[in-house]
């Protein structure tokens, strides 16, 4: 749960006006804004998920039903999936990269884990 509500922050502060659903499970869920947003427009329940952040979302196999509504209401909506800085460390090429990529790269996770 901690991981998730940094990583929400953390994208949040990288892009504050795209919304991120989150792969838990066999659920996507929405935490935050997102949550208060998604909920008031979608009738989805919001439940508690930490301390500072209420969820909402629906389960996995009604992801293409839900996309559907994103696009009706012009929302930017980037699915999660996996923890995002691994997801960068993937994108690396270790034979090929530079001193100045790989200080940036882990001044971004650095900062990441943070926050």
């Amino acid at each position: 749960m901690v991981k998730i509500v940094n990583q929400y922050r953390y994208l949040k502060n990288e892009n504050a006006s795209k919304m991120y659903l989150f792969l838990v499970g066999n659920f996507y869920i929405f935490i935050g804004e997102d949550a208060e947003v998604a909920s008031s427009y979608l009738a989805l329940k919001k439940t508690s998920f930490s301390k500072e952040y209420e969820k909402c979302g629906f389960p996995l196999n009604s992801l293409d039903k839900y996309q559907q509504a994103f696009e009706l209401h012009h929302w930017d909506v980037e699915v999660i999936e996996q923890f995002q800085p691994f997801r960068e460390l993937q994108k690396v090429d270790l034979s090929t990269i530079k001193i100045k990529e790989a200080r940036d790269l882990l001044r971004k996770i650095k900062d990441y884990y943070e926050k």
